[in-house]
């Protein structure tokens, strides 16, 4: 009898420790659409771990408010996760995350993906707005952005990297962090960012790259109007406040904010006050800060 218990419990172990490797595919496509002049959700597909609660209206009905949500808490090597969303005209929709997105240590040659496609059609808005990435030592991370824009559509990107992990040692000493962000507005190329970083590598202490920073990030916006001279005044005298950051057009209606440091809390602040900034010239309203970050 102690025997087959043993067995038993030995197939037990073994049971688990093999769901334990198994890969997280994730799939979840969206479509928001303006209905009556409110922003409903037109679209909700899913395939595997990855969800979003129910839509929230905390600003106003014309506005969308989605929490994408991962259950399983992080991304580990193997895993694949595929984010779709499209904004119909005059749809407005803001995403955000409720924590950090984890990228864990990456075993065997394992890559961690993600792949995230939006389009936000004509007079159409979408505010991308994660929390940050944690980017723990040994992750092999490989990460593609595909943004398309119609004429008249406004688009607020950001993105929040911090390569370490949340304790202890918080160096990047192996591993590799990949992203591609490419966007195009009416087909053309309006911006494309290329991000390699390889563990240990002269990029992590190099005066050029990040000056042995472990926090870096970057806010995108293509606006529906061109950036008047007030506005840009406005985000010179902000910018010029801070170190290790700043801010430049890309085009009469588009600007980047690049932001680097060693806390992710900081550069989200940083960001936010730059959004309020910013917000009430391209949506007409304050920026209000997501609730679901106090938490």
């Amino acid at each position: 009898m102690q025997l087959a218990s043993e067995v038993a419990n030995s197939g037990i172990r073994m049971e688990a420790e093999s769901l334990k490797k198994q890969p997280w595919i994730a799939r979840i496509d969206l479509k928001f659409q303006m209905e009556e002049d409110k922003t409903l959700m037109a679209r909700s597909r899913h395939l595997g771990p990855l969800r979003i609660q129910r839509p929230f209206y905390p600003e106003s009905k014309k506005l969308c408010q989605v929490i994408l949500l991962h259950p399983p808490g992080g991304i580990a090597g193997g895993d694949d996760l595929d984010i779709r969303l499209e904004v119909d005209e005059h749809a407005q929709a803001q995403i955000t995350t409720p924590g950090a997105t984890k990228w864990y240590k990456c075993d065997g040659g394992n890559k961690s993906k993600q792949k995230l496609f939006f389009k936000v059609c004509s007079g159409a808005q979408l505010e991308w707005a994660p929390q940050d990435n944690i980017i723990f030592n040994g992750a092999n991370v490989d990460n593609v952005q595909s943004v398309f824009l119609e004429k008249g559509s406004s688009f607020l990107f950001w993105d929040i990297v911090d390569l370490g992990t949340m304790g202890g040692e918080r160096s990047f000493q192996a591993g590799c962090f990949k992203s591609r962000l490419d966007v195009f507005l009416e087909g053309d190329l309006l911006f494309a960012e290329r991000t390699l970083i390889e563990g240990n590598s002269n990029y992590l202490k190099s005066a050029a790259n990040l000056y042995g920073k472990k926090c870096f990030g970057l806010l995108l916006l293509v606006a529906n109007q061109p950036i008047n001279s007030v506005l840009w005044e406005k985000i010179k005298i902000f910018s010029a406040e801070e170190e290790l950051c700043g801010v430049s057009q890309i085009s009469d209606m588009a600007l980047v904010a690049r932001w680097m440091g060693n806390s992710p809390e900081v550069g989200r602040n940083w960001f936010y006050r730059l959004w309020q900034i910013i917000r009430p010239w391209y949506s007409g309203r304050d920026a209000l800060r997501p609730r679901i970050w106090q938490t």
